[in-house]
This record gives C-alpha cells, structure tokens and sequence, in this order.
C-alpha cells in the first residue's frame, strides 16, 4: 500500500497520522488540500475574487492528482476534506486508487464529505449520527497522551476546562463556575477566543458572563499545558461543539490521562466500549451540580488491556487500514 492522506491541515494530527502509518511500514504521505495555511494566505483566499479563488484550488487539486497518479499511490483517504473536487475522486479511482473517506467532524458542521460519500470506495467517521444516518462506519477518535500516575479522586483540581469560549460555552462556564465557588471546588478553566474585544462585541447582550472577560487568553494554550492540567485534575469539563454528537480527542486524552469526562454530548456513549462509558458522565442542565458531584466523586477501576488499547492512535490506525483495504467498493461504480 501506498496511500495518501489528503485533508486541511490541523494542530498537526493528520502530519502525525502520516508518521503512524510509516512506523507501520506503510508508505504514507500527509497532502494540505488549502493552498495555504498562513494566516495571510487563510485571509487573501477570503477575500480574492471567486473566479480567481476557484483558479489557485483547482490547480492545488490538479497537481496533487497528478502527483498520486504519477508517483503510483494506490490508496487515499480524504480526512475531514472541505474542497476536494468529486472529478478528482473520479479520476483517481479510474486510475486505479481507492479513494475513502473519514470524518474528524460532524457533516453538519463540514457537509463536504456528504456531497462525495456516493463516489468514495468507503466511508468512515467519529460520528455516531452520522453514521447511523448515512451508513458510515463508526470509526473513533483516541489519545496521543496516557498516564497511569495519580488516582483521580485524589487530585488536587476538582474540574478543569479548555474551551474556545463561542456559542453557549459562557453561559456553561459561568454556571460550573458558581457550583464551584459555593462547593468549594478547585476549578481550572482555560478559556480562549481570538480577541477579546471581538468576543465582549458577540456577548454584548449577555451581561451575566461579562466577568469572563479577564479569564479569556487569546494565545492557544499549548499541548503540553493541557496535559499538565488534565493530569492534576478529577473530571475534564468537555462542552462539546454543536452539531456534533462524537467523542472529540481531548476526552480520550482525558480518560486515558486518568480524569473522569463531564460533558453535554449526549452521544458521548454510543461509541465506546462499557468499561470507558462508565468513566464518561452526562452535564444536564436542570442537574448540573448533581452531575459534577457524580463525577468528581467516581472512583474507577482500572482499565483493563484491551480498554486502554481501544484508546490509542493503534486501535484507530487498525480500524482505518481496515476500511483502506477491505475489497470491493462500498460505494456507486465509476463507469
């Protein structure tokens, strides 16, 4: 096999995945779909003409074809593509590769998937509803980071957070936060947005989550910092993204670093073995300071083997060389 993996390029997973595959002695290359990832060339592409803006992507996507037909690629796997043209899935597969997808995101959230899935040889996401809904295969995502160090009910944060603070997150936070304070629970909450002055414009309305003004950085916090932070807390706080019912990363990471899962998918158990569920708890509203109380007090088990395996890049490694090499098609013939 020798496969590409084609997507836009994100806090270097897919570069990572490419080096998971290698490691595996699997030839395997990571292509950027977007003609640029600098913040320059993301604002230039906002604001070119359309004529010219569809010019500078189709000739990315005509040379990337070229070079997988040239260079004898026999596999491609399109992660969470926002662009790829459904003439070049064609072309590839005439050619001979087999071309499927994955989802690293929810379609209503990224819908491009859904407009090639009938072309595509197979088709794999994170997703259970989309899954369940389109006839997907559940694939999940996992951790990069584990920890067998300090039991959760003894550290010393209570609940932690890291959050980009859009959509209804203040309204959560600033609620977590209260049953914090009058509990007297250690919180950690890291919170994020682009501009400060951006976000108190989007929340003018909300004058109740005003004072989360000060608490918000606008400098992402590092992959190191978040796993420090995970590691001395009892239950991560994950208020996962609308629209999306999968279980995102940061809650394996979370898991496999020893915390317990506090979040408002109510998904979140559709798509894990019971032994890792049972470390997952659901936020509800009308219940929130009974749910924390829940999940900070937990005390796990061990996860057995095949547990902590099911957590790790190898699992989601197996399950996509799976889908890569099944034969036949999954989808509608290329005539």
């Amino acid at each position: 096999m020798k496969l590409a993996l084609v997507g836009p390029s994100f806090f270097g997973y897919l570069e990572r995945l490419a080096q998971v595959f290698e490691e595996r002695k699997i030839s395997c290359v990571f292509f950027d779909e977007r003609p640029s990832n600098s913040l320059l060339g993301k604002i230039l592409l906002r604001v070119l003409p359309m004529t010219l803006k569809a010019r500078i992507t189709e000739a990315r996507f005509k040379k990337i074809v070229k070079f997988l037909i040239d260079n004898e690629f026999t596999h491609v796997l399109l992660i969470s593509p926002e662009a790829f043209p459904a003439w070049a899935v064609v072309e590839l597969r005439r050619m001979g590769l087999r071309v499927c997808g994955y989802g690293w995101d929810s379609l209503k959230n990224k819908p491009h998937l859904g407009s090639l899935d009938q072309i595509l040889d197979a088709v794999a996401s994170f997703d259970p509803v989309d899954c369940n809904s389109r006839g997907y295969s559940l694939v999940p995502l996992y951790s990069d980071a584990f920890s067998s160090s300090v039991d959760a009910p003894t550290r010393e944060t209570h609940v932690m957070c890291c959050a980009t603070l859009h959509s209804q997150r203040p309204q959560w936070i600033v609620k977590m936060e209260d049953i914090c304070k009058r509990r007297g629970w250690v919180y950690e909450f890291m919170l994020f947005y682009h501009a400060r002055w951006l976000w108190l414009i989007r929340y003018s309305l909300w004058p109740h989550v005003w004072r989360l003004f000060s608490s918000i950085s606008v400098r992402s916090f590092s992959r190191s910092e978040l796993v420090a932070a995970t590691r001395r807390s009892r239950v991560v706080l994950d208020l996962h993204h609308p629209h999306q019912s999968g279980l995102t990363m940061r809650t394996f990471e979370a898991i496999s670093l020893g915390a317990m899962v506090l979040t408002t998918n109510s998904n979140a158990n559709a798509s894990v073995p019971e032994e890792i569920s049972s470390r997952i708890f659901i936020l509800q509203a009308e219940e929130a300071e009974k749910n924390l109380m829940a999940a900070i007090s937990f005390v796990p088990k061990p996860l057995s083997t095949e547990a902590l395996r099911f957590l790790t890049v190898d699992r989601f490694v197996d399950q996509l060389s799976f889908i890569l090499q099944e034969t036949g098609s999954t989808a509608s013939s290329i005539r």
